[in-house]
């Protein structure tokens, strides 16, 4: 028989890896916080954190999704067994790099990991000519080279640039794939109630929106504190705000999962508007907000919310009720409910902890999902890669 990780679909290993890095990171850092526990290589917490956050749980989680729905996207076979475990090694042995470390030269395993799986999506998606990811690739690509820019301006105890970059990157992969996803998952969950279903969002809208953040973030990456990046981020944040209303996110309010899709978007708008609250204002304490409204809200929920509606479509539950799921996002929208009051009121210990500890529970419930509803035989003919995150 084949051991096990070659019988395994690349979510299956990468939703683990992700949720237990998530896990480990958020609980490094109250240790820190405490005293208890210091960040390798000579990095202070805050650019240890981010990072991790950034580089680390953000695209493995990411990573896990683009692998499993490639097969669909391109029409062609899936990776070989071989090379999800040696890219998930190489994603593992980042995350570690990052934890114990003694000499700077192998925190490069983290570009390195992310620069392999552009790559390889780049190979695959330029050869069945798929040119509607064309666009994830170049966000791919943007996110390796922050990656690699935190790591060359780290020296002079200034990666703000590198962060930012890594940040407005990851912001239009969620824009990316909430726009495919949100939407699908509630035209599905209405035809599965007799329920009409939402019109799609006009082209030229979906147009508009993204010639409004593109350069709104461009903007903030390049001169963070001018009022013209404050007044385009505004501007951005109102159409955000307008196509997240066009996918009616209410529909799915007894259900949370699907529900945690539209609330991870929501927090897309909302950490727009209060950066450019912030650089109207100048006030750090807003920033804090808005970083952690993307990263905890955005890309928490959203990553949670995807990582569920792939794990219960291979399970063939896909729109089944899930008290495990169910918990797991009220959860996680605890933690970011507790993560931004927090940075409204100095940061105080309780709520970092009450936040932090939020987190890891529902993250672990994440693992726990996974166990439970994993898929170890290959995907029926026809249905390879045939996920939820595949549909408009």
């Amino acid at each position: 028989m084949k051991p096990l990780a070659t019988r395994l679909a690349p979510y299956e290993i990468f939703f683990p890896l992700a949720a237990l890095g998530s896990i480990a990171a958020i609980g490094l850092t109250m240790l820190a916080l405490e005293g208890r526990w210091m960040p390798p290589a000579g990095l202070s917490l805050f650019d240890w954190h981010a990072h991790e956050m950034l580089f680390g749980h953000f695209p493995t989680a990411f990573a896990g999704v683009m692998l499993t729905a490639l097969p669909r996207w391109t029409r062609r076979p899936s990776m070989p067994p071989a090379m999800v475990v040696t890219l998930a090694f190489l994603f593992l042995a980042a995350r570690f790099a990052y934890l114990v470390a003694p000499n700077p030269v192998w925190l490069w395993l983290s570009p390195l990991a992310l620069a392999a799986l552009t790559a390889y999506a780049g190979f695959r998606i330029v050869s069945a000519g798929d040119r509607r990811d064309y666009g994830l690739l170049a966000l791919l690509a943007a996110l390796t080279t922050a990656d690699a820019l935190f790591l060359v301006t780290l020296p002079s105890g200034d990666a703000s640039l590198a962060l930012r970059l890594a940040l407005a990157s990851a912001v239009l992969i969620a824009m990316v794939m909430g726009g495919r996803i949100a939407p699908a998952l509630t035209r599905h969950l209405a035809t599965q109630r007799g329920r009409p279903e939402a019109p799609p969002t006009p082209r030229r809208f979906e147009a508009l929106v993204f010639a409004a953040s593109i350069p709104a973030l461009a903007a903030w990456v390049a001169a963070p504190r001018t009022s013209l990046t404050a007044v385009a981020l505004g501007l951005a944040a109102v159409l955000h705000a307008a196509r997240l209303a066009t996918w009616r996110g209410w529909s799915t309010a007894d259900r949370p999962p699907f529900l945690a899709l539209h609330l991870g978007y929501a927090f897309l708008p909302l950490g727009l508007a209060t950066l450019a609250a912030a650089i109207l204002r100048d006030d750090p304490a807003l920033v804090d907000v808005a970083t952690h409204a993307f990263g905890a809200g955005t890309f928490g929920l959203m990553c949670a919310a995807i990582m569920t509606s792939v794990v219960r479509r291979y399970s063939g539950k896909a729109l089944m009720v899930s008290r495990l799921a169910d918990a797991l996002v009220v959860a996680l929208f605890a933690a970011v409910a507790l993560r931004l009051s927090a940075g409204l009121l100095d940061l105080p210990k309780g709520l970092l902890h009450a936040s932090a500890t939020a987190w890891a529970l529902a993250y672990a419930m994440m693992l726990v999902m996974v166990a439970r509803d994993r898929r170890l035989a290959a995907p029926a003919p026809g249905a390879e890669g045939q996920t939820l995150v595949d549909e408009e």
